[in-house]
């Protein structure tokens, strides 16, 4: 299970940092009445920040990308206020600036997960992929590689679906570099998955996020591109990947 169809209340919240917890976008956390703790993300943070993070995460679950389960998060104090919540577990997280070998040893054996994950971010124009928004997850049946944070690609680098010059020298293009040359390639299956979603798959993710979601951004345009430019899209990101 990846997101949730129970209602998830905010108990309450805490800055990020105080917890230990880095990231430019990632702001407070938020203690819930479900037991678990989130990562979230707010509109008061960026109006589509939000949007993003649903999108982003539902083609994960539609190409076989593993994440953290993830929710739409009620606010205690007013019911009609609604976040993204990304849940907090003990997963591995490779340090700071790690050194080459470093790099090989933490994502040794999940090269074809990382090859999935950046299949994605490229058809989605999200310039900030990197070593420290991927997890290792180990349990009784081995371990397993999940990706998080969407919230500076798609439509943040530029309406109808991301503008791919965002791309260039990105965080996403030297790690990506880096995992080739450890065994990483093109995923051409995670692209075919995307290219077969049903016409109106997109439509039916954006409508089941919050309408304050998605408010800021001409949803016509976005969907007019999903319906004719996908394949184009497609065809750069393996070009791109390649």
């Amino acid at each position: 299970m990846q997101s949730s169809l129970i209602p998830i209340k905010i108990l309450h919240e805490v800055d990020a940092s105080s917890e230990g917890f880095d990231g430019v976008d990632l702001k407070r956390l938020a203690k819930c009445d479900d037991g678990n703790t989130y990562a979230i993300k707010r509109v008061e943070d960026h109006p589509l920040m939000p949007i993003f993070e649903w999108v982003g995460h539902h083609f994960c679950r539609a190409c076989g990308v593993l994440t953290p389960d993830f929710a739409i998060l009620h606010a205690g104090d007013n019911s009609t206020v609604k976040s993204f919540g990304s849940r907090i577990s003990s997963f591995a997280q490779i340090e700071h600036d790690p050194v080459a070998l470093r790099i090989s040893s933490f994502f040794h054996g999940h090269y074809e997960a990382l090859s999935r994950v950046y299949s994605i971010d490229a058809f989605l124009v999200n310039p900030d992929r990197h070593g420290r928004n991927l997890f290792v997850r180990s349990d009784s049946g081995g371990t397993a590689l999940l990706a998080f944070d969407y919230s500076s690609g798609w439509l943040r680098t530029g309406e109808p679906f991301g503008n791919q010059e965002r791309m260039r020298d990105s965080h996403t293009f030297k790690w990506w570099r880096t995992f080739k040359r450890l065994g990483a390639g093109v995923d051409k299956a995670t692209l075919d998955k995307i290219a077969s979603l049903n016409a109106n798959w997109l439509e039916q993710v954006l409508n089941s996020s919050p309408t304050d979601w998605r408010n800021q951004f001409n949803e016509a345009n976005v969907l007019q591109f999903w319906s004719t430019s996908r394949k184009a899209r497609l065809k750069w990101a393996e070009l791109w990947l390649t």
